[in-house]
Order: C-alpha cells, then sequence, then structure tokens
C-alpha cells in the first residue's frame, strides 16, 4: 500500500514540474535592439542582459548587479508572447524579504526591451538557440546561453 502511495505522490509531483513553454524555457541573452520606427540598432552582445523563462514566470536582469531584476508573468500562443503584472525583486536573496514590489512606472523596464506593464510581443523567431520578439516599436534578438 505505501508504494502505491508513494507512486502516486512522485507522479503528480512530476506534474507539478511539467512546464509546457516549450522551446521558450531558459535562460536568453539580449544581444541586439532594433528601434523600428527610426532604423536604429543597438548592439548589447557585450552587455548583461538576461530573461530567464521557468514555470509561469520570466525574469529580466542585468546579472551584473546582483538581487535586481524583475518577474514577469506571461502567456503565450504560437506566435505571440504577452507579459504582464511585472514586480520588482524584493530582497529575498539578499535577506532583506521585502516581498516583490508591483511596478507601476514602466521606466526602469525599458532596459530590458519591455515599454508597457502589459507588453505583447510578436514571435519572429523561436528555435532552440534563437528567440527574436517584436513590438510595433521594437526588435529584440536573443541567443540561449
Amino acid at each position: 500500500m505505501l508504494a502505491i502511495v508513494g507512486a502516486a505522490l512522485l507522479a503528480t509531483s512530476c506534474e507539478l514540474e511539467h512546464s509546457s513553454n516549450g522551446k521558450l524555457d531558459g535562460f536568453w541573452h539580449l544581444e541586439r535592439v532594433d528601434t523600428l520606427q527610426t532604423g536604429g540598432v543597438l548592439d548589447m552582445s557585450q552587455e548583461y542582459y538576461f530573461w530567464a523563462v521557468q514555470g509561469k514566470l520570466l525574469h529580466v536582469r542585468n546579472t551584473e548587479d546582483p538581487y535586481t531584476g524583475y518577474f514577469f508573468r506571461f502567456r503565450q500562443t504560437a506566435d505571440s508572447l504577452v507579459l504582464s503584472q511585472p514586480h520588482s525583486n524584493g530582497g529575498h536573496q539578499s535577506g532583506n524579504d521585502d516581498g516583490d514590489i508591483p511596478i507601476t512606472d514602466v521606466k526602469d523596464l525599458r532596459r530590458y526591451g519591455v515599454n508597457s506593464l502589459e507588453e505583447h510581443f510578436h514571435k519572429d523567431q523561436l528555435s532552440s538557440s534563437r528567440l527574436i520578439l517584436s513590438t510595433d516599436k521594437l526588435r529584440l534578438y536573443f541567443k540561449k546561453f
């Protein structure tokens, strides 16, 4: 009987860890940002801006600045990615457990290519190593790290 209960719990826990994000899951390096209206190109390949996708959360941060970054909820379809409910990292890792703080001003998110508190991206390309997202203003180029 105990073996059956253990097997059932194991099967349940495996389902809890299952992600349906497909190729989007992982650690993405933001390498370039194109401004579509002006034709501008910003090379970020030597910068440390990353997007990490796991489960139902997307975390953006500059890895040179510890304990920073922003969390988003997200949803995706075959051709779109929508980020919403941004929160700043509340310092859990630093021991200042203030909790994650809701973002109400988009200005700090712009350095990550996010210009709206609910940002709608079109998936121009998604493979196991490359991701290209676009809005009506920007095109973001990522490489899987």
